[in-house]
């Protein structure tokens, strides 16, 4: 048996994947401690070197009256402060003033209630204070809140921040009290009044002071008491003694839609440092509603605008409506007509009275039943015919836009219980412009003023006749526009290219691919034949008649239209003229026949 022999490896020649285990171990080992200590520098840069910012160490803080009267001054300190040890930059306080503030910026009112300060730069432990001014207006018991806002960003931190503290302020009293009253609901159309009551419940008379009023849309005033001093919403309350109290009244006519809310606002102001501020305010609201009583009125069937011819007859229809849950008691109604083209003459009304001078049409108890009682939901009707004059005046006074209007009033003074006015009345009104229909005419002539006779008269067949043919236009009415007069030329007729107007008309003009003579003048003004003279205008053409034309009439112009838009309603039309011809020749009538 043959002894164990053992084989012993150098260590440099020992398998690879022993040396590769202890190699990692140490490179493992060394980027362990090369670890540790950038961990360690890391906490050092951050922390050691330069403390973290935090926010709480940002101090804002906002100082003010706690309580003021209305329309006094107040004054609110903004402090800040920063207990970090990093710089603030690019660091801006915006102060928001409460509503209503009013603030006054290079002697003069500012439009915004937003006020920012630039500040830049905050050094740690650097701290500052601004200012911010104002009168504040309310009622009282009011809160007035003021908001003041720090923006800024952190030395070596790309955000930025943003701390914010507000304070409240309360109205204590008020030195003028308003009480502004507005009624709760109105009908559109109908008369309202505000009352204002103002009193300086003061211990010191106030001098100085204004009223104005802010109307709503719709409202239209139409009595003071007392009269305001500038325009129709400003008072000047030159002294008000401690304990004095007064009342203004304003009566008007509010106009709306249903349901529509219309505020009533009043300022009261007084003078400081030549400005002047609001010192307080009042406000009251009226909603639009329901008319009790309705009326409308229809000319011809249509209500409103309506057009209608001269002579025409007008058939006006008024209806009136109790909208309300009582009976509406002693109902009057009155049309007036309004216009100088009534033909009141032809006036007609079965049951109402007509007054000629007044030009008014009234209906009473006596009239209808109806109007004695209307009873809830119900309506009546009541109607007259008039015809419009046949011609318009040669004058020139109300030569343009004719028209006629008919208004209409129902009223009652007794007035059912919750209606705040001392009468009940509706109105409606229909308005009726008259078309204007210009004229116009064709003539012709052989000898004309100016140019020369040239040819037969007779007319002669196979010799040339040249003949002036003459177009006019008037118009008593209101202006036309697009005015457009055009005739042809029948075959055998040749355009002479020699033209002339009135006045500064433009030219007529001769189409050749359609033989169309047309003279385009735009506007034909009103009064145009009646107040200043007609619009003229001359052409000549001329005419060759051949042997099978003998004993026949020639034509010169045929299928003469006159077109345009009536000013006034702007609707278009086109009126058909007359042809003329050689016999209708108006210095040589009856010369017209051809001859061989």
């Amino acid at each position: 048996m043959e002894p164990y022999q053992f084989q012993v490896t150098p260590l440099d020649e020992q398998p690879n994947t022993f040396r590769q285990r202890q190699v990692r171990r140490v490179i493992y080992g060394l980027a362990a401690i090369a670890g540790i200590f950038i961990v360690a520098g890391s906490i050092w840069f951050f922390w050691g070197r330069s403390p973290s910012f935090t926010e709480k160490n940002i101090s804002l803080t906002v100082e003010a009256d706690e309580e003021i009267p209305s329309g006094e001054k107040v004054s609110y300190v903004v402090k800040f402060r920063n207990d970090n040890p990093q710089a603030l930059k690019d660091v801006r306080l915006v102060f928001f003033y409460p509503t209503d503030s009013v603030v006054i910026k290079d002697g003069k009112s500012a439009p915004f209630l937003t006020e920012e300060v630039k500040i830049g730069m905050v050094e740690p432990g650097g701290q500052g204070s601004h200012e911010f001014p104002a009168y504040l207006v309310g009622d009282r018991g009011e809160v007035k809140k003021a908001v003041a806002r720090l923006v800024f960003t952190p030395e070596q931190v790309r955000s930025s921040f943003e701390k914010e503290v507000a304070l409240s302020t309360t109205i204590s009293s008020q030195d003028v009290s308003l009480t502004l009253v507005a009624p709760p609901n109105a009908v559109s159309g109908q008369p309202i009044s505000y009352f204002l009551d103002y009193r300086n419940e003061s211990s010191k008379d106030l001098a100085d002071l204004k009223i104005r009023f802010k109307y709503p849309d719709g409202f239209t005033p139409t009595k003071f008491d007392p009269a305001p001093v500038s325009g129709n919403n400003l008072w000047d309350l030159k002294l008000v003694k401690a304990g004095e109290g007064k009342r203004i009244v304003i009566d008007g006519i509010l106009r709306g839609v249903e349901r529509e809310s219309k505020p009533v606002e009043v300022v009261l102001q007084r003078i400081v440092d030549g400005i002047e501020i609001d010192y307080q305010k009042a406000d009251s609201m009226t909603m639009i509603s329901t008319p009790l009583l309705a009326t409308e009125v229809t000319v011809n069937g249509q209500s409103g605008n309506s057009t209608a011819q001269l002579g025409e007859l007008l058939s006006y229809q008024i209806k009136f409506t109790n909208n309300s849950e009582v009976d509406i008691l002693g109902l009057t109604i009155i049309a007036k007509l309004e216009g100088s083209m009534y033909e009141l003459g032809n006036l007609k009304t079965n049951t109402g009275f007509f007054d000629a001078g007044a030009k008014t049409v009234t209906w009473n108890a006596s009239s209808s039943p109806l109007l004695n009682r209307l009873a809830p939901q119900q309506y009546g009707v009541v109607d007259f015919t008039v015809s419009l004059k046949s011609t318009f005046p040669s004058s020139g006074l109300g030569a343009k836009d004719f028209v006629v209007k008919t208004t209409v009033k129902a009223d009652t003074p007794t007035v059912p219980p919750g209606f705040f006015s001392d009468r009940l009345t509706a109105q409606a009104e229909a308005t009726t412009k008259i078309k204007s229909l210009p004229a116009f005419e064709q003539t012709a002539q052989y000898q004309a003023e100016g140019w020369e006779a040239s040819g037969p008269i007779p007319p002669k067949s196979g010799s040339k006749t040249v003949y002036t043919i003459v177009w006019r236009m008037s118009n008593t009415s209101g202006d036309v526009l697009k005015t457009r007069m055009k005739g042809v030329l029948p075959t055998g007729v040749n355009w002479e290219n020699k033209t002339r107007v009135s006045g500064q008309q433009p030219l007529p003009t001769y189409k050749s691919t359609s033989r169309e003579v047309i003279w385009d003048i735009g506007v034909l003004p009103a009064g145009t034949g009646s107040t200043t003279p007609k619009y003229e205008a001359w052409f000549q053409v001329s005419v060759t008649p051949t042997i099978n034309q003998a004993g026949s009439f020639l034509q010169f112009v045929k299928d003469l239209t006159l077109e345009g838009e009536d000013g006034v309603t702007k609707q278009a039309f086109v009126l058909k003229g007359r042809d003329v011809g050689s016999n209708d020749l108006t210095d040589r009538p009856n010369q017209g026949t051809v001859v061989p």
